[in-house]
């Protein structure tokens, strides 16, 4: 049982199309960090070409097969033979849909992870993967909070998002046009100015490398009949002071500005918050009877404070 809970016994082969393998990648990576062993194949290979030995190794050695379906894998006889001798092997197989293309029937599986997965945290993913509950292991609390977020279109177009991101990967929060930027003047001049006074609701998911020092927000935001989807990175320790900035897939540019810690978050090595920056930040310590705002895991050993 305690090897089952492990998250070092997944070992997760990564069959994807030559096309999706951005996307296929991103998961990978984020496997990785959770504690699996991955597998994934980096060069494209000629369909008439017989599964090399390496292929042949890697479906062999794994007990979780990630198979990534969409209208670039339908005409893959490479994917198609992946998947059959992961199947003749009797491999868990997990198949994740990244567009309406529907399932070969020749794949007898009940359940599937779907696009929407990566709104909600990659839960089902990761319950396929792990098990069912499993949750990311997030960094020592340093993100976990409220944050506003401004995004510049090249000065064309100026957003912002005031969002909350949660310990389980999950973000919520609303955003809206600014007044600012070429876009809100001439939204002014039509007589449309008090349409960017309209607040729209945002959720989505984000993840941190520690590794690679790499803040990732997946943003979606759906209003007026569309939706859109935004992919910010952002380069931080976590531990700056002030303003950090990032770009997104476009190359627009995002400015992220702590506005609390939830309580108990990390500030610092031993250093707790003990209530949010925006409300009443002092409370009183059930140790010393002082009031204050941190206190050092050091000094009074956290227990009432964690």
């Amino acid at each position: 049982m305690a090897n089952k809970r492990n998250p070092s016994s997944r070992k997760v082969f990564i069959s994807h199309s030559h096309s999706d393998r951005h996307f296929a990648t991103d998961i990978q990576k984020l496997l990785a960090r959770c504690g699996a062993q991955t597998f994934i194949d980096q060069d494209q290979i000629h369909p008439t070409q017989v599964l090399p030995d390496r292929i042949r190794d890697g479906i062999s050695w794994c007990n979780r097969f990630l198979l990534f379906w969409s209208r670039n894998v339908v005409s893959s006889e490479w994917v198609r033979r992946e998947y059959n001798m992961a199947y003749d092997l009797r491999k868990n197989i997990v198949p994740y849909v990244l567009d309406s293309t529907g399932l070969p029937d020749d794949l007898p599986v009940y359940v599937y992870v779907g696009p929407e997965d990566r709104e909600h945290g990659d839960a089902d993913l990761l319950g396929a993967i792990f098990w069912p509950g499993f949750r990311p292991p997030q960094d020592d609390g340093l993100f976990p909070g409220k944050w506003q977020a401004t995004m510049d279109a090249f000065g064309a177009v100026q957003a912002s998002y005031d969002l909350e991101l949660r310990r389980n990967g999950q973000l919520e929060g609303e955003g809206g046009v600014l007044q600012s930027g070429i876009a809100g003047g001439l939204a002014h001049q039509l007589g449309m100015g008090g349409l960017l006074s309209m607040r729209l609701p945002v959720h989505g998911s984000w993840s941190y490398d520690r590794g690679a020092q790499l803040l990732t927000l997946v943003i979606n935001a759906s209003g007026f009949g569309q939706a859109n989807q935004d992919t910010v990175y952002v380069r931080t320790t976590g531990r700056e002071s002030g303003a950090i900035q990032g770009q997104d897939l476009a190359g627009r540019t995002w400015t992220l500005q702590r506005v609390s810690h939830p309580r108990g978050a990390v500030l610092s090595d031993g250093v707790y918050q003990l209530g949010p920056v925006d409300d009443d930040p002092y409370v009183t310590c059930e140790v010393c009877g002082a009031s204050v705002k941190e206190v050092n895991i050091n000094h009074h050993m956290m227990k009432v404070h964690s």
